[in-house]
């Protein structure tokens, strides 16, 4: 008999714990539903280690932020690294800021579709479709795509690299903003300077083509070039919605 992946759900809204109750019974989880933060600390204290937290951010008193706060600095070697999912109706930039420095692993802006929610926790507990835990593909001739990266900059580091790949995947949506803003205000040095920070962050995640077409971006703002800009703005963002969406 295999073990069920503990969850714990913080939302302060009835309706929505049961959706996502709901949501997520072919899983099959041990889903502990939890109205407050308070609430969730004592689920804690009592019942020991998660898999995986599901927070919203907005509640009475305190907030999913301050308990993610108190997650990352309570001391339990799981608790520093276990994956955090944040469910949401909005987000600010500072907000995913501080996200990004809590190691929130994906932001899901409600309302969210079910398959959505089923496939990123899917995602999260590393489950197979059927939501049986999922065998890892053995296949040496199969080398992950983040090996090279992690190796050349991460000094080998898998930890280190995802946790800074969580990061980026969090600031990738602000980004996007800020290039559709830029473009369509003809702000060339501001697409400039975007394009030469994305080229440094996805040499480093090992996306080489994206780091080009970052590249480009930021040679043609340079030269405004127009033309250029117009026509490989879009596959950068599109190289950014993968990365989100992955």
């Amino acid at each position: 008999m295999s073990i069920r992946p503990r969850v714990l759900l913080l939302e302060d809204h009835d309706a929505l714990r049961r959706f996502v109750g709901l949501a997520l019974e072919p899983l099959e989880l041990d889903l502990r539903k939890c109205a407050s933060a308070a609430e969730a600390r004592a689920e804690i204290a009592a019942r020991g280690p998660v898999s995986l937290v599901l927070t919203d951010l907005m509640m009475p008193g305190e907030s999913g932020l301050d308990f993610l706060q108190y997650l990352r600095s309570c001391g339990e070697p799981w608790a520093s690294t276990v994956t955090v999912i944040v469910l949401s109706a909005s987000v600010s930039s500072a907000q995913r800021s501080a996200l990004a420095a809590l190691m929130v692993s994906q932001i899901l802006i409600k309302p969210v579709g079910v398959d959505s929610l089923l496939t990123c926790v899917r995602q999260a507990l590393r489950l197979a479709p059927d939501g049986t835990p999922a065998t890892p593909s053995t296949d040496p001739t199969r080398p992950s795509t983040h090996q090279a990266a992690i190796a050349d900059h991460f000094g080998g580091d898998q930890e280190l690299f995802f946790s800074y790949r969580r990061s980026c995947i969090l600031q990738f949506p602000a980004d996007i903003d800020e290039g559709e803003a830029a473009l369509a205000r003809a702000d060339w040095p501001a697409m400039r300077r975007l394009g030469h920070s994305l080229k440094t962050v996805l040499r480093l995640l090992g996306d080489g083509a994206g780091a080009q077409h970052a590249s480009a971006i930021e040679q043609a703002a340079a030269a405004s070039d127009t033309a250029t800009l117009a026509q490989t703005w879009p596959l950068l963002r599109q190289v950014l919605r993968h990365a989100i969406q992955a």
